[in-house]
């Protein structure tokens, strides 16, 4: 990879720096959309001692302290509770450093390991993303390793997460190519876990979907035929937003006043993703492309890690920070482009112009179609206040 010198006008401050670690390779489930594959690897990420030595260097560090808010340690797989020893055991290391934050992408199936998980840790210290698509979608997709569907599993599970004082949790979807005529019943099914859980202080259910980019027909006729669907389910859905915004004064749906944010993934400028070998990439998603070694930043075992991964990572920020003047022009509000997935189907030949290569994703038209029906949304909104002020 070649490395791209940062200015000094985009070596600004850049949020927190997130560890992604992979705690386990191992899943206890077998979506069909996954992109790691399968996950039959036994190796576990159990090299404590070393990982608290170099995260709490990077903590120290002049270079995360000028360009970090902070360190958020987020636990990955797999499914990362099947390793829960390892997560309460890093927590107990950080949970007294304010500089420190804990975040936690699960599945929500095994409610016996989140018992343990949270009998040994301060639940207040984490927030917790469950990956939840909605029972139309996910009992299609989200199934057992025998192929039962998990969606009654995960929300009689949710109900408990709810009964525990974490400091946030939330709802993560995914929107299979398959799936979208069933958008608008997912988007009902959310409508009903809202007022179900309203009146949670550290709950905000929200549907919050992520266009499965690695099922999106290639096929141009194909592709026109679903964007027909999409805007179908996405008109309907708008109905039902712009009623839920003069209730409750937001959207259900996150894409909706998303405010034209078109920008790039932060994904090697912000993120350090730690494999359960130690190697750390540019983020999770590397993990699973052919040409992982191409985004490979260091190890946790280098004793030059944080000059590794800081040089790494700065290399990302000109790549990150630039505006494309397509996607700047584009009429789309919210776009979720992976750019790993860029980098796989890119026809460029330099790293970061494959790595930015959004337009070949052949998704731009869905989030194009979403963009229209929002900028409607937004002005019918706008002109109610204005009515509401004048009368």
């Amino acid at each position: 990879m070649a490395i791209c010198e940062p200015t000094e006008t985009t070596m600004m401050k850049r949020g927190h720096l997130t560890f992604e670690l992979t705690t386990s390779a191992l899943c206890d489930l077998d979506c069909s959309y996954c992109f790691e594959g399968a996950k039959t690897n036994p190796k576990r990420l159990d090299d404590l001692d070393i990982l608290i030595k170099r995260i709490n260097e990077t903590l120290d560090s002049e270079w995360t302290q000028k360009y970090y808010s902070g360190v958020q340690l987020s636990f990955w797989g797999g499914e990362p509770t099947l390793n829960y020893n390892y997560i309460i055991r890093l927590m107990k290391a950080f949970e007294q450093d304010d500089r420190v934050s804990f975040h936690i992408y699960s599945n929500g199936f095994n409610r016996k390991n989140w018992e343990k998980l949270i009998a040994g840790i301060d639940p207040s210290k984490l927030e917790v993303q469950i990956s939840y698509d909605g029972k139309p979608i996910g009992d299609i997709f989200r199934v057992t390793n025998n192929g039962k569907p998990t969606s009654d599993i995960v929300l009689k599970n949710f109900d408990w997460f709810t009964s525990i004082n974490f400091k946030s949790l939330y709802f993560k979807s995914t929107v299979p190519s398959k799936s979208i005529p069933h958008l608008y019943k997912t988007w009902l099914e959310f409508e009903q876990l809202h007022s179900r859980y309203v009146e949670r202080d550290n709950l905000r259910i929200s549907f919050a979907p992520t266009l499965d980019y690695s099922m999106t027909p290639k096929d141009e006729d194909e592709r026109n035929s679903k964007i027909d669907i999409f805007k179908e389910q996405m008109l309907l859905i708008a109905k039902k937003e712009i009623e839920f915004y003069k209730k409750y004064g937001r959207h259900l749906c996150t894409w909706f006043a998303a405010g034209d944010s078109k920008v790039n993934c932060s994904a090697g400028m912000n993120m350090v993703a730690v494999d359960v070998d130690g190697k750390t990439y540019a983020c999770h998603g590397t993990l699973y492309t052919p040409d992982k070694d191409l985004m490979r930043s260091s190890s946790i075992f280098d004793d030059d890690f944080v000059e590794k991964i800081s040089k790494f990572n700065d290399s990302f920020v000109p790549s990150v920070t630039s505006k494309n003047p397509i996607c700047e022009s584009c009429v789309a509000t919210t776009c979720l482009i992976c750019p790993v997935a860029s980098y796989e189907l890119s026809k460029e030949k330099d790293f970061f112009s494959r790595w930015g290569d959004k337009q070949i994703n052949g998704i731009c038209s869905f989030y194009q179609t979403f963009g229209k029906i929002d900028r409607t949304v937004q002005n019918h909104l706008l002109e109610s206040r204005y009515e509401l002020q004048g009368a």
